[in-house]
């Protein structure tokens, strides 16, 4: 059995869903999402993409999950401002908590991790998403043919998710989007803004769950 697989079987068996405390927020899954696509973002920020996003794509439902109660906040009140877009969904609470007990099997046609906390220790590597024991769990939740967007600015980052998606999680590769300080105006977060100003090249990976 090659490494990889080992791996990934070891990673599977190691995430116990029975473990994992309810979230504290109520909000439970939406019901009637057999009538368009569902999407999740985990680690939505102060909101710039969903709220973009869901603009973008009323025929989808975008759920956004932010577990920080300050950028939360900067996410609610711009709801409360601009108005709450068709077809989005913002949630605080943790992810790893909210999916486990919210989300159904095969429900997710396209989930989002865009910039997350890169856990640049070589004693954090398991708490990268690509690499936790969860995320098998997580793409149970995906749809057949369901996507998963990963993007950051750190070249290692992106080439250590390629290796795990690809070879241990065996997911096809749909696109790979690289951004200059020339595409600042395609940004879709703030992180990304801020780093495309700054001259930083920012990757985006898309693979497809087969």
């Amino acid at each position: 059995m090659k490494d990889d697989t080992l791996e990934r079987s070891a990673t599977l068996r190691s995430f116990k869903p029975a473990r994992i405390p309810l979230p504290r927020d109520p909000t439970p899954f939406p019901e009637g999402v057999a009538e368009r696509p569902v999407d999740l973002e985990i680690g939505c920020g102060v909101g710039a993409h969903p709220i973009s996003y869901a603009r973008a794509n009323p025929e989808r439902l975008l759920i956004a999950l932010e577990r920080t109660a300050t950028r939360f906040g900067v996410f609610e009140r711009r709801l409360a401002r601009e108005g709450t877009p068709k077809g989005l969904l913002a949630v605080r609470a943790d992810a790893i908590r909210w999916v486990t007990h919210r989300v159904p099997p095969a429900t997710l046609s396209r989930l989002f991790l865009l910039y997350p906390n890169p856990y640049p220790r070589p004693k954090q590597a398991n708490q990268r998403w690509h690499r936790m024991p969860f995320f098998g769990y997580l793409l149970t939740r995906l749809v057949a043919g369901g996507t998963v967007t990963i993007a950051s600015n750190l070249a290692w980052y992106t080439d250590e998710a390629e290796h795990w998606l690809q070879e241990v999680w065996r997911l096809e590769p749909v696109a790979r989007d690289e951004l200059t300080k020339a595409d600042v105006e395609r940004a879709r977060t703030h992180f990304e803004s801020k780093y495309l100003e700054r001259g930083q090249r920012c990757v985006s990976l898309t693979y497809r769950r087969c």
